[in-house]
């Protein structure tokens, strides 16, 4: 689900974005559409050159390859986006340390971690494996340095998830109102910068 502004941690989230994708070349894994996955707002103004990845060819794939096994050399990229990708793969601890093994020293990787999240596989193209709680985010970035993470609501933020899309304006007043207030251990999505160490 795209976010759309009105989330309460919609301005700290689009700031931790901004500082992890500060340098370029990036590479934006999975990602046929570049700029797409909430990241429109970094069009004009995100480093260069930005290269979309994907395992398929298409019109805007700049790279053709797999998150396991990275087509790149070693320490040879500024940014990593890997936004909505890891719930799909099959090794998500692999694609974390082929992203850790492309950065540059001080790189930074912005990398989406699902939680409670309505199922979303394309039969045939991808399917959607895996959920991820604090406890596996810190485990999985255990060798990176300044890790940040945004917890992308509570459990209002998920009813949001799950809303039918005519009422969620409504359902996402509640959460704004009710998450800051509420903490669970429940949340749609962890957001999340980290930089290889320097």
């Amino acid at each position: 689900m795209a976010l759309t502004g009105r989330e309460h941690f919609y301005d700290e989230w689009r700031a931790l974005v901004t500082r992890t994708i500060s340098a370029g070349p990036v590479v934006d894994l999975g990602n046929a559409h570049p700029f797409s996955k909430d990241l429109a707002f970094l069009r004009d103004r995100a480093p260069r050159p930005w290269f979309a990845l994907d395992v398929a060819p298409a019109r805007r794939v700049d790279l053709v390859g797999d998150g396991h096994h990275l087509p790149l050399r070693d320490a040879s990229v500024g940014s990593v986006v890997c936004s909505h990708v890891l719930e799909h793969v099959d090794r998500p601890d692999t694609v974390i340390d082929e992203i850790h093994r492309v950065l540059r020293p001080g790189g930074g990787a912005y990398v989406t971690f699902l939680d409670t999240h309505p199922y979303h596989a394309a039969p045939g193209r991808y399917r959607d494996v895996h959920r991820f709680k604090r406890d596996a985010i810190d485990l999985l970035l255990r060798d990176w340095d300044a890790v940040e993470v945004i917890v992308g609501g509570g459990a209002g933020q998920v009813a949001v998830s799950y809303a039918p899309t005519r009422v969620r304006p409504a359902v996402q007043w509640v959460a704004n109102v009710v998450d800051p207030r509420w903490r669970t251990t429940v949340t749609p999505v962890f957001y999340v910068g980290a930089r290889r160490a320097g």
